[in-house]
């Protein structure tokens, strides 16, 4: 069987995480953190093959992706089906003016299911679409090495499925933090399709100094 790497990177710290800001579609750059973590990322990957690169198009998980593969000489894909979930009405908002929109702000904030508000996103169409990206990124990659540049709802939602572990449960699948690399290991048949997945590590924080 041939076997293909994932690497699942979010992206680095952007403007508002502070504030715990519902970032979701709201197109925010990379504060100075952000790039500290993405020259730490950077030297974390020097010694690691990756073949492609795949991005959300927003602009945190691209200049993430440009900061830590851009000197490399493969190619940088923009992928609209990476994007990040939808926050609806409560994008762009910090959580203290969110929560006086929603009353339960808070639980959409940290990615509970069964919540609705006007234009979220439900954590299931989140999966859904998370699914059917990555399978379409590996299965049109077998045998390479890959690097998938996300975000949070996207990579934990992935996670999820590919754990066997219910979306409402999402917070079980541990900690994705900004900057952090989660593995992925898949094995395709004859026909490429992918047979098994195996993820071989979530949220990997040790390329920086905590």
């Amino acid at each position: 069987m041939v076997e293909t790497k994932v690497f699942l990177v979010r992206h680095c710290e952007p403007a508002g995480h502070d504030l715990m800001v519902f970032n979701g579609r709201f197109d925010s750059p990379l504060v100075e953190l952000g790039l500290e973590q993405a020259l730490a990322l950077g030297k974390r990957f020097e010694k690691e093959k990756i073949d492609v690169v795949f991005t959300s198009p927003l602009v945190r998980a691209k200049h993430t992706a440009k900061l830590v593969f851009g000197a490399r000489n493969v190619p940088i894909v923009a992928d609209a089906t990476l994007v990040e979930r939808s926050f609806g009405v409560l994008d762009g908002l910090p959580l203290v003016e969110a929560k006086r929109i929603h009353a339960r702000a808070v639980d959409i904030y940290e990615g509970h299911a069964r919540v609705r508000a006007k234009g979220l996103e439900p954590l299931s169409g989140v999966q859904k679409r998370a699914h059917a990206g990555f399978r379409g990124i590996v299965e049109g990659n077998p045998g390479k090495r890959i690097a998938i540049v996300g975000h949070v709802m996207w990579i934990k939602a992935l996670l999820c499925k590919l754990c066997n572990v219910p979306i409402s449960r999402m917070g079980s699948v541990g900690y994705v933090k900004t900057s952090s690399v989660s593995i992925v290991h898949a094995l395709h048949g004859d026909d490429g399709r992918i047979r098994k997945t195996s993820v071989l590590a979530v949220g990997g924080l040790g390329h920086l100094k905590i």
